[in-house]
């Protein structure tokens, strides 16, 4: 079947997408193009005839939606996706390791317990030329493995792989994941009112949702969340957060949330059905100006009508001299509800314009009516989270010269996915064209430049942001797409930089209704509207450059008090001259509780870092130092000087407390300094970070189902159906740390129906070296669960360092003639000890060699370590063997910057126990003083 004849067409169906690939949206939406038959039409060259289609149907059908429609032909790299696919593939069974040679010798080796196979292939030219290895690859797993990890989800691991070269919106959705998204497009659930996403490894909240739960309570963008209902969230999945925000209307939900120069703190959520106000406005007056403020804050279903009803309401009550569209934070939504909103302010010019594979470009035109109202002075404010729809309304008005954009660039998501259905419910989403303004002018990675750039200078109690840093966006992605021929980079026709005060954590960050008393960039946006007299940008654009000026001077002498009652002089001094400076920059820690100056930065702890500048030349002004480093801890953390005399010694400092779970991590940190903004010097700074000593625990379980209270059972120890069951676990420390906050956690590892947890959670507290503490969790298996095996998992973790064990409790069968329970009741159940003898970083900086010994009480199954979420090396106790102890020693190659090396062992029920490692690839050396 011929793909769609019209991408417009097919595109007025599609949901726009925030950053699919790593946040998760409370409303999202996927719409298919019509759909290809399972025809493999590449298939039929009798070139490929031991390809064994039976085995791979998943993939072959995924290979075949790629080669007819993924936009970017020129990112289809066969080779690089047959490795990424089998990278993935060994990561999801986790007795499977393939390895690529260094050199291309056009084979790899494939190992699976104690059988190897080397496969010999010929370099791909097309995509489909992959199958062949593929095909071997999993006709010898099909011999070989006995494991659980069915072969669909063996096709997924491969497909997840072979998608991840091509851009971060192309992508698979799993039957779950797929089910997750027509949850979210329902809207009949309860949650909380926050969009979320990894940034930075961290559970992140991209956006409160107005007038829900998460926003009525404070919660704030960027707010990292630590913990849900005291679960972790250190590397749990993005898909199991949203399911565990998620749940029954009128349940609860409790989160540690933590901020930028905050203290973590707590936060009890009641989940509410999510209905989301698309469009709110407000007329207020300014000067003698009447003005209109629409927000939209995404774009659903009836969003135009809703904007449409609010605009009328405005113009019957009110004159409006002016009119403010905010589109900040809008993550984007439907197509047609955006080209709506743009046409209603325009009566002709194109809206936007979409390019194919082939470089068709189709245009959807503005079309003129009576109720368009073009006559308005207009102002559309944008910010960097402003994406994929609001971008379109915000070019569109822009490129068509009928409104001024103000606020920070957009976000630069401009790019058309579609979804193709495999079977049994999965499909995969592929990128299948782009959006371009207007003028041609690519949107995706670029973002809408904005006509005035606003950017907030923060300053609090102990913490700046006045550097104007480059916030996450779209081109912040690994694989992000491009299209140069289309891409144009403009710049503002202004810069206004602006004081932001920190409000008191008990005040809410976020209201519903519109404040422009306590936003400036609404504010400012009404300030240029009393100014403006007509409806034409290209007038606009030199009306609105003495409001500028006058703002830039308000809002430079409010910055310079401010800090001036910090004691910073932030007076200029323009005669200045940093052509010859001549100054040596000295740096040190000192630990809060002691003051003393350490060396190390231990996990736990709080510290001071202060940076002394000995000017030896004249006198310098606006002294700024910003921190550049792989540690998200002190990354971007700023040093702000002020004025240096001449001859004179000058320190600024930043606070910080490194997290317990802090892991070992030595840099050359780079501190840059500028003077006016103009760069003034690099240096770079020896930092290093050591983790806190970690608790180990074992544990040791039983059983009983009836004989007390609240248990229903025959008493017999064993678990069966219709009984109600209570866990009894004792957990032991076995080292000589002594954890905080001792966490219990009993879940349903397979959200199985039919069973009920009655108690799940204990808070133990402190664990003493050698000491136990006891708790009882209970459980019910109803009468109609209808299978025969049960697993449950029993976790417990230190709150403070994340250390601790997950382990699966199975009753199989469930049958007290045949039980077989796991672990045995009684016997005390040890995590493996994982010790490392080296771990050196070569010349160069691109290897590690790495060894280490695994210890356990009983008999290990294997060791995986993992380079960047890559399997480099797995090692497993020979079969039938009473293996206590295994040693490893392999040389791990590292990637540039900062790499993540994680060494996991397993014992023989799979308890097992993870140690975490830190190396900077190709480590700059600690380098002199430089100036530019």
């Amino acid at each position: 079947m011929s793909p769609p004849s019209t991408v417009n067409k097919a595109a007025e169906k599609i949901m726009f997408h925030f950053n699919t690939l790593l946040r998760a949206f409370i409303i999202a939406s996927f719409i298919t193009l019509p759909l290809p038959g399972w025809s493999f039409p590449f298939l039929s060259d009798q070139s490929a005839p031991s390809i064994k289609v039976d085995l791979i149907p998943q993939i072959v059908r995924s290979v075949s939606m790629i080669n007819q429609y993924y936009y970017a032909s020129s990112r289809v790299k066969p080779l690089k996706m047959l490795q990424e696919g089998l990278y993935s593939l060994s990561k999801r069974i986790p007795e499977l390791l393939i390895e690529f040679p260094d050199e291309n010798q056009n084979s790899f080796k494939v190992s699976l317990l104690d059988k190897t196979k080397t496969l010999s292939y010929d370099t791909p030219q097309k995509l489909a030329d992959i199958l062949q290895p593929v095909s071997d690859v999993f006709n010898f797993i099909n011999e070989t493995y006995k494991g659980d990890v069915k072969s669909d989800d063996q096709q997924y691991a491969f497909i997840t792989g072979i998608l991840k070269p091509l851009d971060p919106h192309s992508n698979l959705l799993t039957p779950d994941m797929f089910k997750e998204f027509q949850t979210q497009t329902s809207g009949e659930y309860g949650g909380i009112g926050i969009v979320i996403g990894l940034k930075d490894d961290d559970l992140t909240v991209i956006s409160p949702i107005d007038n829900t739960p998460a926003q009525k309570a404070g919660v704030k963008a960027e707010d990292k969340i630590l913990e849900i209902d005291h679960l972790s969230t250190v590397n749990m999945p993005l898909s199991e957060a949203v399911e565990r925000l998620r749940g029954k209307v009128n349940t609860n939900v409790l989160l540690k949330l933590s901020r930028k120069s905050t203290d973590p703190w707590e936060i009890n959520l009641t989940r509410k059905k999510i209905n989301i106000e698309s469009v709110t406005s407000k007329v207020t007056t300014f000067g003698n100006k009447t003005i209109g403020i629409l927000s939209i804050k995404n774009f659903q279903e009836d969003t135009f009508m809703d904007m449409d009803q609010e605009l009328k309401k405005m113009k019957e009550t009110h004159k409006l001299d002016g009119l403010v569209l905010d589109l900040r934070n809008n993550p984007g939504g439907l197509l047609d509800q955006s080209i709506q909103v743009a046409d209603r302010f325009l009566e002709s010019g194109d809206i936007v314009l979409s390019v194919a594979a082939d470089d068709q470009i189709e245009k959807a035109p503005a079309t003129p009516d009576s109720q368009d109202d073009i006559t308005t002075p207009m102002v559309v404010l944008v910010n960097e989270g402003s994406a994929s729809a609001s971008e379109i309304v915000s070019g569109a008005l822009k490129n068509n010269n009928r409104a001024l954009v103000v606020g920070n660039t957009t976000f630069g998501k401009g790019s058309i996915q579609s979804l193709y259905p495999l079977r049994d419910g999965a499909s995969i989403k592929l990128t299948i064209a782009q959006y371009l303004t207007p003028g041609k002018e690519s949107i995706q990675a670029v973002g809408i430049t904005p006509d005035i750039r606003l950017y907030p200078m923060l300053i609090a109690d102990d913490t700046f942001d006045i550097w104007d840093d480059k916030p996450f966006k779209e081109a912040s992605f690994d694989e992000h797409l491009e299209n140069t021929k289309y891409t144009k980079v403009s710049k503002p026709t202004y810069n206004l930089p602006y004081l932001q005060l920190e409000k008191k954590q008990e005040e809410s960050q976020y209201v519903s209704k519109i404040d422009e008393q306590s936003d400036y960039p609404l504010s400012f946006a009404l300030r240029l509207l009393s100014q403006f007299k007509t409806a034409n940008r290209t007038t606009m654009i030199p009306e609105a450059k003495s409001v500028v000026e006058m703002e830039e001077k308000s809002q430079d002498k409010a910055i310079t008090m401010v800090l001036e009652k910090k004691g910073i002089n932030w007076h200029t001094d323009t005669a200045s001259d940093t052509s010859s400076i001549n100054i040596d920059v000295s740096s040190r820690f000192t630990e809060k509780d002691t003051g003393k100056e350490v060396a190390e930065l231990k996990g736990g702890r709080e510290y001071t870092w202060t940076i002394t500048i000995n000017n030896k030349s004249t006198a310098i002004s606006r002294v700024i130092g910003v921190v550049d480093s792989e540690n998200p801890i002190i990354n971007q953390k700023e040093f702000v000087f002020g004025r240096v005399d001449a001859s004179s010694k000058k320190e600024a400092s930043v606070h910080f407390k490194v997290p317990p779970e802090m892991m070992n991590f030595n840099e050359n940190t780079k501190i840059s300094l500028f003077s006016d903004s103009k760069d003034l010097l690099s240096t770079r700074v020896s930092t290093v970070f050591k983790e806190k000593d970690k608790p180990l625990f074992a544990y040791k379980v039983s059983y009983k189902d009836g004989g007390a209270s609240g248990l229903v059972g025959n008493a017999n120890g064993i678990p069966e159906k219709g009984e109600t069951v209570r866990l009894d676990v004792t957990i032991k420390n076995i080292s000589k740390t002594v954890p905080g906050d001792v966490i219990m956690n009993l879940s349903n590892t397979n959200s199985e129906d039919n069973v009920n947890l009655k108690t799940a959670r204990l808070m133990l507290g402190e664990i003493l070296p050698n000491a136990e503490k006891q708790g009882s969790l209970v459980f019910s298996i109803g009468q109609a669960y209808n299978k025969d095996k049960l697993s449950l998992t029993l976790s417990a973790v230190d709150k403070e360092t994340k250390a601790g064990f997950a382990d699966d409790i199975t009753f199989n069968p469930l049958d007290s003639k045949k039980a077989q329970i796991n672990p045995v009741a009684g016997v005390y159940e040890i995590q493996p000890v994982i010790t490392i003898s080296e771990s050196t970083l070569q010349p160069g900086g691109k290897k590690v060699h790495l060894t280490g010994t695994v210890s356990d009480d009983q008999n290990l199954k294997d060791i995986t370590i993992y380079a960047g979420g890559k399997k480099v090396y797995y090692s497993a106790s020979a079969t039938g063997s009473t293996t206590p102890n295994l040693t490893f020693e392999t040389m791990v190659p590292l990637d540039e910057g900062a790499n993540i090396l994680t060494i996991q062992a397993r014992d023989g029920r799979n308890l097992s126990s993870v140690k975490n490692l830190s190396f900077i690839g190709e480590a700059p050396t600690l380098s002199d003083n430089k100036t530019p």
